[in-house]
């Protein structure tokens, strides 16, 4: 019996992804028999997308390709519906954009930059630490966080290389590796002049002040080995400390400087998805003023976590700030040779640089406010961020590699279509697309509505708080799943609840998505920590002491900065003109639904289970 009980126990433990897979459903499908509603089916299937890649039962592309299986199944909507949700103008930003990071990696223009960077602020171990958590932060505002971690991580380990301590090699004797006997002899030779020493210090007829001396001369030759043996200890800890900080600087870099900027990470692209979903392109919310904002809070808190990471790892650190020693010459002349390996900067480089300078230009000029843009151009709302992301993705499969080469007659571009093919990340693209597809039934058939109902009255509370709190919750919820998730499924729930309450939705919705990026505890909570993690070198409790402090500090920053600078760029004070349109139109469909369903002789539910209907028959696409 306790056989086939152990039996059964091993067979879980290792099956039970594949039982989980089908028992989720079926634990679940309560919710579709006890209710009709179109609502409860969206939540159900909300529900099920949640459970299976929180515990990564399939992987993601496969998980979003049974959810789009089930939604026609459980009668949420057609296949043609859904499809008409799966893509918006913000998906063809993000492939253009991971298109041209291809680029980067393709001409190696990151390791020239990682390096460059690294040599100018200096080979200190504080500014070791702040030179990787800028280059990767940098780096994350243009590329993935994981790919960024994984390109950076190979030169960390290169300059950690050099700072092993030279180990203070004492003399060994020479009869350790001779036979017992010689070793013996030699031994007792060795030792019998201390031997006659200590008789004459210790004999009656000495001196007491003499055996002292003598006693304490062999005391201090004993300690100083002591000494010398800690110091080695002292230094051996100290560099393993080191390189824990420049490793997990890179992955705390990379989740944090993805903030910056709408392309840095999925969150940000899930909240411009959002926010054109919801209230079209014609709003103040676009690249420039989202960097504006988000920009100063990812250097800020980057300058945090260094200042953390300094008081953590570094003895003495502000004392050390110009100090050279014999491993940060050598990390220096390691720096040295590897650009000296890479040669002068090459054509395919160049070309990158320049396309990438001309791509930021068009999108802080698109309309910035201050002065007519060239968007003017075009007819209104024809001119979108991505024109410039897609035109700088054409050029790269145009623009020669190298120019000698192709003057010699060799055309070989910068981008070739079946490199993109290999390092493209398709799963996003599923991932994206159907997270924003099922997020938009639900949407319409009332169940985002139904469950921000739920939400406790809080127009007696300030913005503040309720950010501050929305804030903690992404904060905290971002250490065990996805950050992506976590803001899919808030975003349109405080998107609403902020209009129902008079607030400008971007005050929330910003404050989900920055929040939500903020991963520094634990492995899972990011791909660069388990990146890092499975390096080696970091264990969890490493990860969630170094992380705790940063994390704390940084969200306290974000929290008081969003609200100046979003005042200051955004309006976030102000109930916008576009919000009062969406809240309009949600209070007149509210309105048509319960004036049927209380003409209605047969009617079971909550108003939302009509709405998708009402909407189908109206003949538009606006949501509730």
């Amino acid at each position: 019996m306790a056989k086939m009980l152990k039996h059964l126990v091993r067979l879980v433990l290792s099956y039970w992804r594949l039982m989980s897979v089908f028992l989720v459903p079926l634990c679940l499908a309560p919710i579709l028999i006890l209710s009709e509603e179109r609502s409860a089916r969206a939540g159900y299937l909300l529900l099920l997308m949640t459970c299976f890649l929180v515990f990564e039962l399939l992987p993601i592309p496969a998980t979003i390709l049974l959810v789009l299986f089930l939604v026609p199944t459980v009668g949420l909507a057609t296949t043609a519906e859904t499809a008409l949700y799966f893509t918006t103008d913000t998906m063809f930003l993000f492939i253009a954009v991971l298109m041209m990071a291809i680029s980067i990696e393709e001409v190696d223009l990151h390791n020239r930059l990682a390096l460059l960077a690294l040599r100018a602020i200096g080979v200190s171990s504080s500014k070791l630490i702040l030179g990787f958590l800028l280059i990767s932060g940098c780096l994350s505002m243009w590329m993935s966080n994981v790919a960024v971690t994984m390109m950076i991580l190979p030169i960390a380990k290169a300059v950690t290389d050099t700072l092993s301590p030279d180990q203070e090699k004492e003399e060994e004797p020479a009869f350790l590796d001779l036979p017992t006997v010689e070793s013996a002899r030699r031994v007792s030779v060795a030792t019998y002049p201390v031997l006659q020493k200590l008789e004459a210090a210790i004999s009656d007829d000495a001196n007491p002040l003499e055996t002292a001396r003598f006693l304490q001369r062999q005391n201090s030759l004993a300690s100083a080995r002591s000494v010398r043996s800690i110091r080695s200890t002292q230094k051996d800890i100290s560099t393993v400390k080191l390189i824990m900080a420049l490793q997990l600087s890179i992955c705390y870099g990379a989740n944090v400087g993805g903030m910056a900027t709408l392309i840095g990470s999925y969150n940000n692209m899930l909240l411009r998805m959002t926010m054109e979903s919801n209230y079209g392109t014609d709003t103040n919310f676009n690249f420039l003023s989202f960097a504006l904002v988000a920009t100063p809070i990812a250097f800020g808190s980057l300058f945090i976590t260094w200042v953390v990471f300094c008081l953590l790892f570094i003895p003495n650190w502000i004392t050390s700030w110009r100090r050279q020693d014999s491993s940060a010459a050598k990390s220096q002349r390691l720096m040295d040779d590897k650009l000296k390996q890479l040669g002068p900067i090459k054509h395919g480089e160049v070309s990158v640089l320049l396309v990438f300078t001309m791509v930021i230009s068009l999108w802080l000029t698109r309309d910035p406010k201050v002065a007519p843009g060239w968007s003017i151009f075009f007819k209104p709302k024809f001119a979108t961020d991505a024109m410039p992301a897609l035109l700088g993705a054409v050029l790269l499969f145009i623009i020669p590699l190298d120019f000698k080469e192709f003057a010699r007659g060799a055309y070989e571009p910068i981008l070739t279509w079946k490199r993109v093919v290999v390092r493209f990340p398709w799963e996003f693209l599923l991932f994206a697309g159907g997270l924003m597809a099922i997020m938009k039934l639900s949407e319409i058939s009332g169940f985002i509505t139904a469950v921000g109902q739920q939400v406790p009255d809080l127009r007696s509370y300030p913005p503040l708080v309720i950010a501050t709190i929305v804030s903690l919750i992404a904060a905290t919820g971002t250490e065990v799943m996805s950050g992506a998730i976590i803001s899919a499924v808030l975003l349109p729930i405080f998107a609403n609840l902020a209009e129902d309450t008079g607030v400008n939705p971007l005050y929330y919705m910003i404050a989900i998505v920055l929040s939500s990026q903020m991963s520094f505890l634990t492995p899972i909570s990011s791909f660069p920590t388990l990146v890092v993690y499975g390096a080696g070198t970091v264990r969890l409790l490493d990860m969630f002491r170094a992380g705790l402090a940063p994390k704390m500090a940084c969200l306290t920053l974000q929290i008081l900065s969003l609200e100046f600078l979003g005042w200051a760029v955004l309006d976030i004070k102000t109930f916008p003109e576009w919000a009062e349109v969406r809240y309009a139109s949600r209070r007149q469909m509210l309105y048509n639904v319960s004036t049927i369903s209380s003409a209605s002789t047969v009617y079971n539910g909550p108003i939302f289970g009509n709405v998708s209907v009402i909407d189908a028959l109206g003949n538009t696409t606006s949501v509730i």
